[in-house]
């Protein structure tokens, strides 16, 4: 019985060395092309959006190729692929968030739910891709 158990445990541990893991492969992707493909949203601070951009870049070693346009072509570009990630103003409680991953605010900061501020926006499950885009918008 211990030795079942000790290989049950040896074969988990074995099926966890790429966890987290992204479904559609964005993190590979990103890594192995060197490049990504942001949406940033007309009218978002593009200060505050190029410096999340900069560190991802910085993270990532891989160059952005940034789009800019309304946040509903964006969105929809997001939900098939077509973009990495999309910079703009969003609250926490945003309808958005059924459809994708909303970052935390730029810097981490604490701001109400309902309050737009700069996010980030990713595909949801894609949890490498995400844990680097975090790093990069929570960094201060």
């Amino acid at each position: 019985m211990f030795r079942l158990g000790a290989l049950v445990l040896v074969l988990g541990l074995a099926a966890c060395t790429d966890i987290p893991r992204d479904p559609n492969q964005t993190t590979e992707r990103v890594l192995q092309s060197q490049e990504f493909r942001v949406g940033i949203v007309s009218g978002s601070d593009i200060d505050r959006s190029q410096a999340i951009v900069d560190r991802l870049q910085a993270l990532t070693g891989a160059k952005a190729t940034m789009t800019e346009g309304e946040a509903s072509l964006l969105i929809e570009k997001l939900e098939q692929g077509r973009i990495d990630l999309l910079i703009g103003s969003f609250a926490k409680n945003s309808p958005l968030k059924t459809s994708v991953t909303l970052s935390a605010p730029m810097g981490n900061s604490k701001v109400p739910a309902d309050k737009a501020v700069i996010r980030a926006a990713m595909q949801p499950g894609e949890n490498r891709w995400i844990m680097l885009v975090e790093k990069a918008v929570r960094r201060p």
